[in-house]
This record gives C-alpha cells, structure tokens and sequence, in this order.
C-alpha cells in the first residue's frame, strides 16, 4: 500500500523580521492556520505547427501563490505577522518576506535525531484579501503569500529554524536571491 503523505507533513514557516531584518527569525504557520494552499501558476505556451492537429504545449514560467486562511489568535507570532502587515496597509518591501516551505517526509538523512528537511525557501508579497468575522465568532483573515523570482533549493532545520541553500542552488542570480518560480 502507498503511503500518501499528508499535509501536516508539509511545514510552512514565514520570517517574521521581514526583508529588511538584520536575521531572519522564522515561525512555524501552524496555530491558527486552517489552510495554506500551493499554486505553482505555471505559465506556458502552445503552438500548433502546419504538420500537427494538437498543439505543442512548454512551460516558459511560474507565478507562484500561496493561498492562506487563518483565525486571529493573539498566541500565534506568525499569523499576527501576516495579519499586522495586512491591518497596517504595507506595502512595497515592508510588505515582502522570505517564506519556507519544509517537506517533513524528506529527512535529510535518516538518523532518529535528523531534525533538517529538504525545503524551498521563497521570498514573498504579503497580500490580504479579508479580515472578517460575524457576531459572536472568532475574527479570520485570508489572502496570498505572491512568489518574487525563483525559489531557493536547500535544506530547513526545523530545531534550528534556519535555511541552508543547496551548494547547486545560484543564489548571486537576481531572481534566485528574490523568490520563486522555477
């Protein structure tokens, strides 16, 4: 039988210092967060040539959008990040993040003690789409993490909480040192 990974198997952690910090301080988006959906947004282009009935397809890019839902819970260092960017109208770099999506299931090694994973780091927009909340209920927000560039391939220390880019990974080129895509 396949083992079918599952989500929370998938860790999401967001820089809370922001761009402009000195060092990157990454929290864990897990209390509170109800949903944190990938959408590669994969970009491509079809041609049908004169010999041919069905088009050729290729991908030329990717516009990557993390789709995120999440109740307000003073406790939770990453959710009132994402929700103080939003409530104070950021914008530009102020509004911007690096973002790390860690794969539980992929141990870089596989010694009991192994606390690294293989990850991607991104750097992000934050972009709000609602805070609401009817009377009686609990205050949620919701919005978009929007890729900048390309992502990074490396490695996540979840005891350390610290990013390691892979030796192959170019992380001089302009869009590798700005995001995601790929």
């Amino acid at each position: 039988m396949a083992n079918q990974v599952m989500r929370n198997q998938i860790a999401d952690y967001i820089d809370t210092s922001g761009m402009n910090g000195a060092s990157e301080n990454y929290e864990l988006m897990g209390l509170g967060f109800t949903k944190l959906d990938e959408d590669p947004g994969a970009k491509t282009k079809s041609k049908t040539y004169i010999n041919e009935s069905s088009a050729t397809s290729k991908v030329d890019s990717y516009e990557s959008k993390f789709k995120y839902e999440s109740d307000l819970i003073k406790e939770s260092k990453a959710g009132m990040y994402i929700y103080n960017v939003v409530h104070d109208r950021k914008t530009g770099e102020d509004a911007q993040t690096h973002y790390v999506r860690v794969d539980l299931f992929d141990p870089v090694n596989s010694t009991a003690n192994n606390t690294a994973f293989h990850a991607r780091k991104f750097n992000v927009s934050i972009v709000g789409d609602s805070v609401e909340g009817d009377g009686g209920e609990g205050v949620t927000f919701s919005g978009d993490l929007e890729g900048i560039g390309d992502p990074i391939l490396g490695t996540f220390d979840v005891k350390t909480k610290t990013f390691t880019p892979d030796s192959t990974t170019d992380t001089t080129s302009s869009t590798a040192s700005t995001g995601t895509g790929k």
